[in-house]
């Protein structure tokens, strides 16, 4: 399978084209569709990432899982001498 046919003109084309589509993407992909053999469509799909600081979001910071009950069971609780009680 060839890019473009027997066209090396073509070729070098689409070769930029997919060069362009990926300079600069972080996150993301880049989809070559091909029919009959030829690549027909070149698709470019773009993720942004979004950082929050401890700033703008007080509770970014705190990392530490948030206790939660399950199926009306609760979390066991850590005593001060490291111990678990219900």
């Amino acid at each position: 399978m060839t890019a473009c046919g027997n066209n090396p003109g073509l070729a070098a084309t689409v070769s930029q084209q997919i060069a362009d589509a990926l300079r600069g993407l972080q996150y993301g992909s880049v989809q070559l569709i091909i029919h009959d053999s030829a690549i027909v469509r070149i698709e470019r799909v773009e993720h942004v990432r979004l950082t929050v600081t401890a700033e703008a979001h007080p509770r970014a910071a705190d990392t530490r899982p948030t206790p939660r009950s399950v199926a009306g069971f609760r979390p066991q609780e850590r005593t001060h001498d490291g111990s678990t009680q219900c």
